[in-house]
Order: C-alpha cells, then sequence, then structure tokens
C-alpha cells in the first residue's frame, strides 16, 4: 500500500515518470528497473473489460475540470483515460463536489478517483495506487497584504480550505487550527472568490491550481506566498475503495505501460511543459530515487503476500468447485423428480419467446400434443396448432396478456398428434416484462384436465339426479306436512271436544248432585277432573312441540340477557312466595330465531323452579362461556338433581325422571329445548347428581363479533 511522501522543493509539480530530462544516469536506471519490475510482476493480471464509474472535481485545473464544451479534461483525466483505455475499462466520468466524491468512493458507488492525495487519515478509508504527480501547496491572499508570507502569520487569521481536503486534514492534525479560523468551502474557485472580496484573509491550496484558477477568473487582486508549505504535499494517486486490491492492480498495471510507452510524458508536457522549470536538482532526484527504491521493496512484499493470497484464493476455488459439483449432482436429481412429478399430475411447462416467435416446451408438454421432444425442446407451432381446433382462441388470448396484461386461462381441446382420443387441456401463463414494461417472455403451465372433466360430467348428472330425488321427498315431505297439519287440526278440535263434555258435566255432577254422593264418589268425581285437564295438558304440550318443529324461523341478533328477563317476567307467577337466589351473568348477542330461544330459557327456568321447590333457599345461576367457535349457556340449580344412568331419556317426549305426585309436568318441555337448539345448529346436554342438584346446557354456533348486552 502507498505510504506519504513528503518531498520537498520549490517547483509546483513533480511527475514521477521516465523522464527524458533526468541529469542523473542512477535515476534514469533505477526507472528502468522500475518499469521492468512492474512489467513482469503485473503481466500476468490480465485485464478483462469491464464498465466503472468515477467522478472528477470541477474547477480543479489544471488536474480536473469540465471544458467548454461540458466535458471532463485535465492532466488527471487524460492520464486515467490512457490508463483505461490500454486496461480495457470502459470508464464513465462525471463531475461532482469533492465532498460527494469521497463520500460515493467510500460507500462504492463509484469505482476510483482518478486523483486523490493520499494521508495517514485517508489511508484507512481507501487504498491508493503509485503516485503520479506530486504537488506542493502555498498561501493565497488578496494582493497587498504584507503580514501574510508563511504558516506562522496564520495565526488568529480566518482561512479558508476546501471541505475534506488535505489542506484541512493538515490544519487539523498539526495543531494549528486551534490558532486560526478555519474557513470551509465546498470549490477552490469560492474560496478565492471570497479572497479577492476580502471576506477572509488567506486560504491555503496546491500553488498551481490557485495560480491557474485565479487567471481563468480574471482575480487580479489574488497574490500568493513565493514560500512553499513544508508540512506536507500531495502525493496524487489513483484511489480505489479499501480492499479493491485486483482494480488497484490494474490501474499500476497501466500506469507502468503508459509510461513505459512514453504516452504518460506527453500528457504531462501537455499539462504542465510551460508552467514549471524543466531542470531538475540533484537533491529531487535522489528524493525520487529513494521513492523507486521504496516501491521496489513495497512490491517485492507485495508480491509475496500475493502469493499467498492466490494459495488460498486456489484452494477456496477448488473447494468453490467440488461445492459447484455437488449442487449441480442435486440439481440433476431436482430435475429427474420434477419430470417424474409432471407425468404423475401430467402437468407440463412452457416459456414463449415473443422476439423470436419460439415456444420451448417441457417433455410432458410435448406428450399431451402427441409430438416427440426435439433438440432443445423447441415446439414446431405448426405441428401444436394441427392439434388444436381451437387456434384463433389461444391466438387472442396470447395477444391480450402480452399487449393489456389480461390473465391468461383457457381450456381447450386437443387431438393428438399419435390418433390418441380428444383431450382436454388447462393451461394458465404471465407475461415476464422489463422495467420499461416490454415484454421479455411469457412463462406458463399446462395440465391435462380430461379425467377431471369426465368426473365434473358425471357430478353434474349425479347433481341433476339428486335434485329430482329432492324434488320428490319435498313433495312427499309437504303432503306428510299437509297431513301432519290436519292431524294437529283433528287434535285440537276433535279431541277437546269430548274433554270439554267430560269437564262441563263433572262440573254439573258437582254443582246438583253433590248431596247425593259420598266422599268416595266426590273423591272419584274429581279424579276424572284432574284426569281431563291432564288430558288437556297434554294436548297443549303435543300442539306445541309439533308447532315448534314446523314454524318458519326468524333469525335476527338478539341480546340473550334481555331474552332471558323476558323469560322470567312470563314465569314470575310460578315462583311468588319463593326464597331465590339469582345469578345471571353477563351474556353474549347470538342469532337466533327470539321467539324459540325465548320459549327455550322458559321451560329451563321453569325446570329449575319445579326441582328446586323443595329447598328452602333455591339457587339457580344461569352463565355463558365460549368454546371452538360456539357459545355454551348453561342454568345451574340446587334441587333434587337425578341420577346420571337415566341422563337419555331426559330430552324424550313424555319422558319423566320424578313421579307426577311429586312434581307436575307433561314430559315434553326438555324435549322442545332439544328440537329448538338443534334447528339452530347447536347441541343439549345435562349433568346432575342426586340431591346435589342439575346442569343443562346448550349451545349456539358464535357470530363474527359477540355484542355482549
Amino acid at each position: 500500500m502507498t505510504k506519504s511522501y513528503n518531498l520537498a522543493g520549490t517547483t509546483l509539480v513533480r511527475t514521477i515518470s521516465k523522464s527524458r530530462q533526468l541529469p542523473h544516469a542512477a535515476i534514469r536506471a533505477g526507472v528502468g528497473v522500475q518499469i521492468v519490475f512492474f512489467a513482469v510482476f503485473l503481466a500476468r493480471f490480465a485485464a478483462a473489460g469491464q464498465q466503472l464509474q468515477t467522478i472528477i472535481v470541477d474547477n480543479y485545473q489544471p488536474y480536473t475540470f469540465q471544458n467548454e464544451k461540458g466535458e471532463a479534461d485535465g492532466f488527471s483525466v487524460d492520464i486515467v483515460k490512457a490508463v483505461s483505455k490500454v486496461m480495457d475499462i470502459d470508464l464513465k466520468i462525471r463531475a461532482d463536489t469533492w465532498q460527494q466524491a469521497m463520500k460515493e468512493l467510500e460507500q462504492g458507488t463509484i469505482d476510483l478517483l482518478p486523483m486523490m492525495a493520499y494521508s495517514l487519515e485517508r489511508d484507512k478509508l481507501f487504498d491508493f495506487s503509485v503516485p503520479h504527480t506530486i504537488a506542493y501547496d502555498t498561501i493565497f491572499f488578496k494582493t497587498g497584504r504584507a503580514d501574510i508570507s508563511s504558516v506562522k502569520d496564520l495565526a488568529g487569521k480566518n482561512v479558508v480550505v476546501m471541505n475534506k481536503d488535505v489542506a484541512h486534514s493538515y490544519l487539523l492534525s498539526s495543531g494549528l487550527s486551534e490558532t486560526l479560523h478555519i474557513q470551509l468551502v465546498d470549490t477552490l474557485p469560492e474560496a478565492l472568490r471570497f479572497i479577492s472580496s476580502g471576506q477572509f484573509d488567506a486560504a491555503i491550496m496546491p500553488k498551481l491550481v490557485g495560480m491557474v484558477t485565479a487567471k481563468r477568473l480574471n482575480l487580479t487582486n489574488v497574490d500568493h506566498s513565493a514560500h512553499l508549505i513544508d508540512g506536507y504535499n500531495r502525493p496524487f494517486s489513483f484511489a480505489v475503495k479499501n480492499g479493491n486490491q485486483q482494480l488497484l492492480e490494474k490501474l499500476n498495471q497501466g500506469m507502468n505501460i503508459i509510461k513505459h510507452t512514453g504516452e504518460y510524458d506527453a500528457i504531462y508536457l501537455k499539462w504542465f511543459g510551460t508552467l514549471e522549470n524543466p531542470q531538475i536538482d540533484w537533491r529531487w532526484a535522489m528524493r525520487i530515487g529513494a521513492v523507486l527504491v521504496l516501491c521496489l521493496v513495497v512490491f517485492a512484499v507485495w508480491n509475496f503476500l500475493l502469493k499467498q493470497q492466490v494459495n488460498v484464493k486456489t484452494r477456496s476455488l477448488a473447494a468453490e468447485i467440488d461445492k459447484r459439483k455437488a449442487n449441480e449432482k442435486a440439481l440433476q436429481i431436482s430435475e429427474t423428480r420434477l419430470l417424474e412429478a409432471q407425468k404423475m399430475a401430467d402437468v407440463g411447462n412452457w416459456e414463449f419467446d415473443p422476439s423470436a416467435g419460439t415456444i420451448w416446451a417441457s417433455d410432458q408438454s410435448f406428450a399431451m400434443y402427441g409430438l416427440k421432444p426435439s433438440t432443445g425442446n423447441i415446439m414446431d407451432i405448426a405441428e401444436v396448432e394441427a392439434c388444436v381446433a381451437e387456434r384463433e382462441k389461444v391466438h387472442q388470448a396470447l395477444i391480450v396478456l402480452i399487449e393489456k396484461d389480461i390473465p391468461y386461462n383457457i381450456e381447450i381441446e386437443v387431438q393428438p398428434a399419435n390418433g390418441k382420443p380428444p383431450e382436454v387441456v388447462h393451461s394458465i401463463a404471465k407475461c415476464i416484462r422489463n422495467t420499461e414494461g416490454i415484454p421479455l417472455k411469457v412463462i406458463g403451465v399446462i395440465q391435462n384436465i380430461t379425467n377431471r372433466k369426465k368426473v365434473e360430467a358425471q357430478i353434474h348428472q349425479l347433481n341433476a339426479e339428486l335434485e329430482q330425488r329432492v324434488s320428490r321427498r319435498t313433495a312427499q315431505l309437504e303432503a306428510a306436512n299437509k297431513e301432519l297439519e290436519a292431524f294437529c287440526y283433528s287434535v285440537s278440535h276433535d279431541l277437546r271436544a269430548p274433554l270439554r263434555h267430560i269437564d262441563g258435566y263433572v262440573d254439573l255432577l258437582v254443582s246438583r248432585c253433590r248431596d247425593g254422593l259420598s266422599e268416595k264418589g266426590l273423591h272419584y268425581v274429581a279424579t276424572i277432573a284432574d284426569s281431563a285437564r291432564q288430558m288437556g295438558k297434554l294436548i297443549d304440550d303435543l300442539l306445541q312441540f309439533s308447532r315448534t318443529g314446523r314454524a318458519e324461523m326468524n333469525r335476527e341478533v338478539m341480546a340473550m340477557n334481555r331474552t332471558v328477563e323476558e323469560a322470567l317476567a312470563i314465569l314470575q307467577d310460578s315462583y311468588a312466595g319463593r326464597t331465590i337466589e339469582w345469578d345471571i351473568g353477563k351474556l353474549p348477542s347470538v342469532p337466533g330465531d327470539c321467539t324459540l330461544l325465548r320459549q327455550v330459557w322458559v321451560n329451563l327456568l321453569s325446570n329449575a323452579l319445579k326441582y328446586t321447590s323443595t329447598r328452602e333457599v333455591a339457587r339457580i345461576t344461569v352463565s355463558t362461556r365460549d368454546d371452538n367457535g360456539e357459545i355454551i349457556f348453561v342454568v345451574a340449580d340446587n334441587g333434587v338433581g337425578f341420577e346420571m344412568q337415566y341422563v337419555d331419556k331426559l330430552f324424550g317426549v313424555f319422558q319423566r325422571l320424578h313421579r307426577t305426585e311429586e312434581f307436575e309436568g307433561t314430559g315434553i318441555g326438555l324435549a322442545t329445548v332439544h328440537r329448538i337448539i338443534a334447528r339452530h345448529g347447536g347441541r343439549v346436554w345435562a349433568e346432575a347428581e342426586l340431591n346435589q342438584g342439575a346442569k343443562f346446557f346448550f349451545t349456539l354456533p358464535k357470530q363474527q363479533e359477540n355484542h355482549y348486552a
């Protein structure tokens, strides 16, 4: 890696080259040795054509600037162009500020900078080539400032430097910034204008750049010190991002080539030949020789390290080759599996190239058309179209996909070329486009759906037959319902008339013949009346049970707490005078038939009231919980309970677990609950222990969002 060069001297700029003006034979020999060494060492790094990007700093004449045509120009621009040409590098150049150039090089947005002065601070971020020129700085000030001639005269003054420039780094690292006031600018012309206007006291910049820029801007009142700043110099080199050794090697090789061919000298004379004294003193020559020796030592070490890197990379490359072979084998296995899977699923894939008008297809795609795969699996479009009667449908679908991006999704009948029976295929495709929206290719998938279409036809036929059967069954059910309605009407009217007669004549017998009846006779008559009333209650409950199963449901979202309150209002006369502890929780709103669900609560709460009638204090609890998409409602009591071995009888018609003498009822209430909940898509069950109370559960489907009321 290139290190700092502090070459004192009085010239504006020095070139490190095979100069025709070197006065000493030893220096010429040193230069020759360097060229031969570079050529031998770097000959193995052949330059492959590549495209790179760089930034030049405008108004840094004569090194880098934009000329009247807006093109990049200057000594460093010509040098980097010459190196790029001999190394077969396509270089894109644009102009920007120095700060932006350094930022983009550090981030890797650009590949190199043609001119950057080496410093220890920059060495941490960038790698540098061998210097191609060395420049020296001086102090610029407004004409007539006799109080400024050297750096020590800048104490307490406002000094202008370019941001992140070497001069800026020098003032910060040397401690001089503590004795003066630094003013930062983006360009050197801006700095000279501030000096010319008297806004600041002095500016530090390369002597040659400052002189050329002041002359170009016609700043006749700007002068400079006769003394050069001896604290640092500017060894200008190519700079690349830290670690980009491959590019740095190419740039060094290109630099040596143009020096050996004499192109470097020609560029140097073009820009500096008329600006500096061509004589070279012995002191400068000795320093150049020292630099060359240092370069030889650096490259010797570099060569050793490079060999080590080559060995490491060779081993890495061998491992990479083994890895690629393993990947290729895995890919072959994967392709074999894919082909087998396509055969099993009768699926193929294809690609259409709009620019070439060709179709590539997989083996299975060829098989669907009864064709044999060709070389490269390129389909003959004429052979494919001969198999498709609906070719216009295919053409139109492909056109609208490419032109309007309308999805390609078609089913067509194919007559295989090998004479097999016709097949139905389903094909889908999408268009791949570039960033400008231009179609690149169409990729698609084709599947043989002949068997599926046959199955669909069978399903359609079965559905039609099923609809006919359903229609017949519906008609039968309607007839049965009408018969049931007629039966219910008969029960409601024909059976009630005899019961009314029995009840009426019993009343007449008691009222008119009470004195003639014995006590036992009156008991018999009372028993007859109770049985008639019980029979009437049974008939009413049966009619209610029948209507429950046939009534049309009117579903709506209902607040369950309000429904429970309505049920309690209906039952309030049945528990008047009793001590009952009610615990009714917060219940969710659910979809359902309000009238039917109210009947559920009436029956369950009535059941709880009935079987807690023997308790001094009855406790009845109503609660709820969520369970896997449905809501469970619970009615619990501390009544007499029942034995679980008889639980299956609870929800049947006329099924009772207690005698009528103990607890009245017809045994239809819980059957009605079961029928209503079943019509709502729910379930009903019960849990109990004898003399320990009972719990009755029912579920309702859960709506998407439960609202509690």
